[in-house]
């Protein structure tokens, strides 16, 4: 995340970065699983509580979801695919 934040990231890859962040959002947003407390782990905590921080940043990317593959469209008007950036 540090690296997304960087003032000496290019622009081009930081449009990549937060494409493959709002994708991975978007994945973790669709998961409406309820998870008991055994199944707790810090990895997950941590990362939902990261993309919160850029929550406001990632809301410029826009998910287009009506076709497969899922697509997000960039602020700078690129597109990329969810699922060549994203695996689980």
């Amino acid at each position: 995340m540090n690296a997304y934040q960087s003032q000496l990231l290019p622009d081009s890859v930081k449009e990549k970065v937060g494409a493959s962040l709002a994708c991975i959002r978007y994945t973790r947003d669709l998961d409406e699983r309820e998870f008991p407390w055994q199944s707790f782990h810090f990895s997950r905590y941590f990362a939902d509580r990261v993309l919160a921080e850029v929550g406001r940043e990632l809301d410029t990317y826009k998910i287009l979801d009506k076709d497969l593959p899922v697509m997000v469209e960039t602020p700078n008007g690129g597109e990329f695919s969810c699922w060549q950036y994203y695996y689980d």
